[in-house]
């Protein structure tokens, strides 16, 4: 996939990788702040903001999560378990990873 800051740097799929995992659980902190915040605003006066003024945001994020977990899932990838030798931090080869981005895609 390109990166829009370094577009002459692919970005390698790497399931296992520590640092990724860290960025889904951080997307998950964010979809618990923003669900946390809508409910804390559906008890405030009608006319403040809408019931969901941030539903379409929450579903958005959820949809990324979800995405995330599942082409992280060796059940629903079963291709992902060719890039467990390289570890948490290993960066596998570029064609290995390209084949197993290409089977979670689909």
């Amino acid at each position: 996939a390109p990166r829009p800051n370094r577009p002459d740097r692919e970005v390698i799929f790497r399931p296992y990788s520590s640092r990724d995992a860290h960025i889904l659980l951080q997307l998950k902190r964010t979809v618990e702040v923003v669900s946390v915040v809508d409910r804390e605003e559906d008890g405030l006066e009608s006319g403040k903001r809408s019931k969901n003024s941030r539903g379409r945001i929450k579903t958005l994020l959820d949809g990324a999560l979800s995405a995330g977990k599942a082409a992280r899932n060796e059940d629903i990838v079963p291709e992902i378990k060719q890039l467990k030798e390289y570890g948490s931090d290993g960066t596998p080869p570029k064609g290995v990873a390209d084949v197993v981005a290409q089977a979670a895609i689909e």
